[in-house]
């Protein structure tokens, strides 16, 4: 397990690195991170809507 995060930047608890990014540089990534979490949940929900048994 990670160490705690300690500058708030972080989206999970968890340190990830970005307590030394410029404000312009963690805005970036922080976008980056959420766009990808919004993908994959928009993702599982199409394969909820496609298989909605389950079964690929």
């Amino acid at each position: 397990m990670g160490n705690q995060c300690t500058c708030g930047r972080s989206l999970t608890d968890s340190c990830v690195g970005w307590g030394d990014l410029s404000h312009s540089e963690w805005q970036t990534r922080k976008l980056i991170v959420e766009a990808q979490i919004a993908a994959k949940e928009v993702h599982e929900e199409i394969i909820r809507l496609i298989y909605p048994d389950g079964s690929f």
